[in-house]
């Protein structure tokens, strides 16, 4: 008897990590201010990369898209150290990534071309 509820709580264990993943709909999460050239979803929904500066030129929208991460860390549920970490990353530190609840994050940081973003969702 112990067996068996041992195996029906790690079923409904598993069952809701799934779910809690498969529930996060990037698109949405997207700010509607951020230009579509600052972000792009992969074809599967199961990604989203951010890119502060995609041209190689301080725009206004570098900041907008600065402020896009900081919103989606957030609803994603990321903690605030996430976001200082990605702010203080410098370009010989290489790519960086932290896990999430549901997936992982990833950036990397050029003087040139700013902060680039991607969350990968778990599948």
């Amino acid at each position: 008897m112990k067996k068996m509820l041992a195996i029906a709580i790690g079923l409904l264990v598993a069952f809701a990590t799934l779910a809690c993943s498969s529930n996060i709909d990037l698109e949405s999460i997207v700010p509607i201010y951020l230009n579509a050239h600052h972000y792009q979803i992969s074809p599967d929904g199961l990604s989203l990369e951010i890119l502060t500066n995609p041209e190689n030129r301080t725009t206004e929208s570098r900041s907008r898209a600065i402020q896009a991460i900081r919103e989606v860390n957030h609803e994603l549920g990321l903690p605030d150290y996430v976001w200082t970490l990605m702010s203080s990353t410098r370009a010989m530190d290489g790519r960086q990534s932290e896990p999430f609840e549901g997936g992982t994050v990833s950036w990397i940081f050029h003087s040139d071309s700013g902060l680039e973003v991607l969350y990968m969702l778990d599948r």
